[in-house]
């Protein structure tokens, strides 16, 4: 037996001496990944594989000492809400860009991004013109799975997806110490709308559930295209209470009794 662990010691000693002479590099494991921001983003989806998902969106960042309004607002069936924040020094920090505003306007769809400078200069940031983002995916969603707890709006797996399909992803920044790059991993798809199509439910949807989220979602998607007025059960009550309300059952009048 010792004999047998002696030849493995020796065998294995010469092939890193070869490996080592020859300017080869043994293999070992790469460095760990360390996650240092967890995020969501928004946006529409411009291409999606097996191993990744492209979006374009706003991603930004506002930082600073700042006060923030939020406007709830409907015309017709178009969303104008926005959230207004104001400050001596606001910061707008996002990819290849960082701002510095005293007002900075955020419309309610994430469309669009207005930035007000100290002298008045105005930036208008829109999804629209944004180079769409790739991101890789977690292992649970490339081998075609879903993040393990995940709730029902948010546990799509890539298969699900559809190019134009509004999604908000989970996501990590992750930071590879050896290797200085930044890997943005994609962890939790949600499917928000599906312009012109159906949002299908997501794998753990209970169908004995009275809440189902693809049919709120869908809900929504059908008062903005069509106005069709939304169901009672998933109408929302409080700032977006100037929605379509649903429509209402007539109640026969019971006739007065003769004299």
């Amino acid at each position: 037996m010792n004999a047998t662990i002696s030849r493995s010691l020796l065998f294995a000693c010469l092939f890193l001496m070869t490996a080592i002479g020859s300017g080869q590099t043994p293999h070992v494991a790469p460095p760990p990944r360390r996650a240092i921001l967890f995020d969501r983003f928004w946006g529409k989806v411009t291409d999606v594989g097996k191993d990744f998902i492209e979006i374009q969106g706003l991603y930004i960042e506002i930082k600073g000492e700042k006060r923030c309004k939020t406007e709830r607002k409907l015309e017709g069936r178009k969303d104008v809400s926005r959230d207004i924040y104001t400050g001596d020094a606001v910061t707008v920090r996002g990819p290849g860009r960082l701002l510095t505003a005293t007002r900075v306007e955020v419309s309610g769809d994430l469309n669009t991004v207005t930035v007000t400078a100290a002298d008045g200069a105005v930036s208008v940031l829109r999804r629209s013109e944004e180079i769409p983002r790739r991101f890789e995916v977690s292992d649970w969603l490339r081998t075609g799975g879903f993040m393990p707890g995940a709730t029902d709006s948010d546990s799509y797996r890539l298969a699900d997806v559809r190019v134009g399909d509004e999604v908000m992803l989970e996501f990590q920044l992750y930071h590879q110490e050896a290797i200085l790059p930044m890997y943005n991993i994609c962890s939790a798809i949600s499917i928000k709308r599906r312009p012109g199509g159906r949002v299908p439910p997501s794998p753990t949807s209970d169908p004995t559930s009275k809440y189902q989220y693809h049919e709120v979602m869908n809900a929504y998607q059908d008062w903005e295209e069509f106005g069709t007025p939304i169901p009672d059960k998933y109408h929302p009550r409080g700032p977006q209470a100037g929605i379509a309300p649903p429509p209402k059952p007539v109640t026969p009048r019971i006739p007065d009794a003769a004299p």
